[in-house]
C-alpha cells in the first residue's frame, strides 16, 4: 500500500505510514468514500409516458348494420306478437259465435221436434240415419233393361207389413226410412239438373179410423189436386171403390203441366187403420205413346206392390204391348 501523502510503500495492513506517520486509514476511507460517492449515480427519474388511447376496433358501418338488424328484429317481434293477439281475439270471437249458433240451432231443432210431436209425428224420425236401397247408384237411365221382369228388386218394410218392387237400372239415388215407413227413389240428370223420375212409397195413419173407403177417397182427392190433365182414374170419376180383403184402393194418373210432360201416377190403398201410397212422377217424352218403356215400368210397379188392387201378376213387356192381362195371382 502506498501512502497518499509521501508515496512511501507500506505494508498492506499498515495503519500509519512508516515514513511520514500519516493515518492511511482515514484517507483510504475518505478516498473510498469519495470513490464510492463518485461512482454512485443518481437514478434517473422514470418518465411515465401516457398510455396511448385504445383505438376503437368497431367499424362505424358495422355499427349501423347491427343497429338496423336489431330494429328490424324488434319490429318483426312486435308485429308477430300483435298478430298472435289479434288471432287469439278472432278465435275467441269465432268460438263465441259458434257457441251462439250451436245454441240457436239446438233451440230451433228442439222447437221443430216439439212442433212435430204436437202434430202427432214421431220426433225420432229426425234422428234416423239415411239408408239407401240396392241398385240405386246408376250413372244413366237404362229403360230398355227394365223390359225384362228379372231386372226388378223387391223392398220390404221393416215390420213386413208391405212390400214393393222397383227397376234395377234407372235410379241414381234413394233413401229408406224404416222407422217411419218412407222410401224414395229417383234419377236426376246432373248435366241438365232435371229430375227424370221419382218414386215415393209411404204409410200413414188412416184419416178415418175403420173406414177404408172414406180414408182412401180423401187421399185420392189430395193426389188429384195437382193434376191439370187427367189421364186415368180408378174407379172412373172417383166413385166409391170396392172393398176386397178389407181394403179399398184408388188410382189417379195425369199431368201436372199443360204440355203433358210432367206425368204423375198415384196408387192409394187403405184398410181403415193405415193408408198406403205409391206416387210415381216422371218426364213423359211422348204422351201419345201408351206402350213406351216407362209406362211398362209403372205397370210392373203397380202389379208388384203388396197393396195393389190388381189380381194379376207382373206381365211381360210383350203382353203389355199386346194388352194381354197375363197370369192371375
Amino acid at each position: 500500500m502506498y501512502c497518499k501523502k509521501c508515496g512511501a510503500k507500506n505494508k498492506d495492513d499498515a495503519r500509519f505510514c512508516a515514513k511520514c506517520g500519516c493515518d492511511m486509514t482515514q484517507k483510504i476511507i475518505a478516498q473510498d468514500h469519495k470513490k464510492q460517492k463518485k461512482t454512485e449515480k443518481k437514478p434517473k427519474p422514470v418518465e411515465k409516458k401516457p398510455k396511448p388511447a385504445k383505438k376503437s376496433t368497431s367499424n362505424p358501418i358495422l355499427k349501423n348494420v347491427v343497429f338496423v338488424v336489431i330494429c328490424v328484429a324488434v319490429g318483426i317481434g312486435a308485429a308477430f306478437i300483435y298478430q298472435q293477439q289479434k288471432k287469439e281475439k278472432q278465435n275467441s270471437t269465432t268460438a263465441k259465435n259458434n257457441i251462439i249458433k250451436s245454441t240457436e240451432s239446438a233451440t230451433e231443432d228442439s222447437t221443430i221436434q216439439t212442433t212435430k210431436t204436437e202434430e202427432g209425428f214421431d220426433p225420432n224420425q229426425y234422428n234416423t240415419q239415411k239408408q239407401t236401397l240396392p241398385y240405386t247408384d246408376n250413372t244413366s237411365m237404362n229403360l230398355s233393361a227394365c223390359t225384362k221382369t228379372n231386372n226388378y228388386e223387391k223392398a220390404t218394410s221393416k215390420d213386413g207389413a208391405f212390400s214393393f218392387i222397383y227397376p234395377k237400372t234407372i235410379f241414381n239415388d234413394s233413401s229408406a226410412d224404416d222407422e217411419n215407413d218412407e222410401y224414395t227413389l229417383e234419377y236426376r240428370d246432373i248435366k241438365e239438373d232435371e229430375l227424370k223420375i221419382s218414386v215415393e212409397v209411404s204409410v200413414e195413419e188412416a184419416e178415418y179410423s175403420e173406414d177404408p173407403v172414406k180414408s182412401v177417397k180423401s187421399k185420392y182427392s189430395d193426389q188429384k189436386e195437382s193434376i191439370k190433365t187427367l189421364g186415368y182414374d180408378y174407379p172412373k170419376g172417383g166413385k166409391d171403390p170396392k172393398i176386397y180383403d178389407g181394403k179399398a184402393s184408388m188410382i189417379v194418373m195425369g199431368y201436372e203441366d199443360d204440355e203433358k210432360k210432367e206425368a204423375k201416377y198415384s196408387l192409394i190403398t187403405s184398410d181403415g187403420e193405415d193408408t198406403y201410397i205409391m206416387e210415381i212422377k216422371f218426364i213423359d217424352t211422348d204422351y201419345t205413346d201408351s206402350y213406351k218403356e216407362i209406362n211398362y215400368i209403372v205397370d210392373c210397379m203397380y202389379r208388384g206392390c203388396s197393396f195393389t188392387n190388381s189380381s194379376y201378376k207382373v206381365r211381360t213387356y210383350q203382353q203389355f204391348k199386346n194388352d194381354e192381362m197375363g197370369e192371375k195371382k
